[in-house]
């Protein structure tokens, strides 16, 4: 169990390592959330509340979080998507009530990440959630609803 920890943690690091590398690519100005254990202020440590790993400053838009998966491509009914834990999106949209504040799943994989990176709002996941009949953990989330954003694209395709 703890090798399953250890490379989960691993392959969220190349993630967040790819992920950078992009918005480096794009000049966007970015900050990491420290996500260190302890380091959650008192005033929510009582909540249900989860922090995205970045806050990204968009020109013309202010900002938003954002949360970096490096998860595979999986199949449903020949449907290509990702899974998305809904606990996560539960606690991230506490926070966006909380704080008023939009978060986004930005997804993508060693396959394409220097191609690809494929964006979905907390919202919007819930939304599908919500009409589903899905009791799971892991929510599937087919690519279709995901929003493409190329490599070579403006970030501002995504929140507009």
């Amino acid at each position: 169990m703890i090798n399953y920890w250890k490379r989960a943690k691993e392959i969220g690091e190349e993630g967040e390592k790819e992920f950078r590398r992009w918005m480096n690519s794009h000049s966007i100005i970015f900050y990491p959330i420290d996500q260190r254990m302890g380091l959650l202020p008192n005033a929510v440590a009582g909540e249900k509340i989860r922090r995205p790993d970045y806050i990204l400053w968009v020109k013309q838009t202010g900002f938003i979080l954002v949360d970096v998966k490096f998860y595979s491509f999986l199949y449903k009914h020949d449907v290509k998507g990702f899974n998305i834990h809904v606990n996560e999106v539960d606690s991230y949209l506490k926070f966006q009530e909380d704080f008023t504040s939009k978060i986004w799943f930005a997804v993508s994989n060693k396959e394409i990440s220097e191609k690809y990176w494929y964006w979905i709002s907390a919202k919007t996941v819930a939304e599908l959630i919500k009409n589903s009949e899905s009791h799971s953990k892991d929510f599937f989330v087919p690519l279709d609803k995901f929003r493409e954003i190329a490599f070579e694209h403006d970030l501002s395709q995504v929140i507009l």
